[in-house]
Order: C-alpha cells, then structure tokens, then sequence
C-alpha cells in the first residue's frame, strides 16, 4: 500500500543523557553497542574523532557537544548505543544512551522547525505531548561551523 506508506514516517527516538531526538530509520545503517573512538585533534568540536568500523573510520558526531546543557564525551569514555548512518555518500558514527525501536509516526506530526532550538534539524516532531527535533546529519555538512 504505497498510500499508506506516504502517510507515516519510519522513526528511531534515541537519547543522550536528558535528551530525546528522533533519527529517520532508514538513514540508519546499523545500531552497535559501546564502540571506542579515537580522538582526532583539530576537528570541529561536536565531531571529536572517528570510530572504526570494519576496516573503516567513520566520524563521530558527539550530540552532547550540541546541546549545551550536556556533558561532552571524553577520551575513554563511551556510550550505550552507537548508531552508524548514512549521510549522502559517507556514514557517520553517533554515540547514543538508548535507541527505540523503529515507530510510524504520522506525516502530520512531522513540522517545519517552529519551537526546538535544536541547530541539526530542519523538522519537529509533536508525539505524545512532547515536541522533539527530528535530526537531519546533512545539515552538518552545510553549515559552517
């Protein structure tokens, strides 16, 4: 039913620490458990490193450097959960403390970015009460930080 497919979206919710933001599921390549990075001196303070993946490394993009009111990552330490995405032709690696199940959520619970203050999404997501930003990795690549 390709109608019925249009009228949801496929969502994952993860946390870090307080925070709650959804990722769309089929951007998400695999979930792993804890994954050691490396630190990479010089990058752009919310991709501290790489972690390997196969015989790759993937950039790390540490989401408690994005909210201000979290604790950073620090050398040695690691989270739960890493969500290894795919973000136009490269993938990048996301350290999470949990990380749902894949939901339907319906298109109209999907709005332009009105109330979040959240700088990595172009969307909001009304779900149960709560208003929650709907990541988007490729603003990551346009914006100039």
């Amino acid at each position: 039913m390709p109608a019925a497919q249009a009228m949801s979206e496929q969502l994952v919710m993860i946390t870090v620490q307080s925070e709650k933001l959804l990722v769309v599921a089929r951007s998400v390549r695999e979930v792993l458990g804890e994954k050691t990075w490396i630190p990479i001196p010089g990058t752009r303070p919310e991709m501290p490193g790489v972690v390997g993946w196969g015989r790759r490394a993937v950039a790390l993009l540490d989401l408690a450097r994005v909210f201000s009111n979290l604790s950073p990552l620090q050398p040695g330490t690691v989270r739960a959960r890493t969500l290894l995405l795919q973000v136009d032709e490269s993938s990048l690696a996301m350290p999470a403390d949990t990380v749902s199940s894949v939901m339907d959520v319906a298109v109209t619970h999907i709005r332009p970015r009105a109330l979040i203050d959240f700088p990595l999404c172009r969307s909001e997501v009304h779900l149960n009460g709560d208003v929650l930003p709907l990541f988007d990795p490729t603003l990551l690549l346009t914006e100039g930080r």
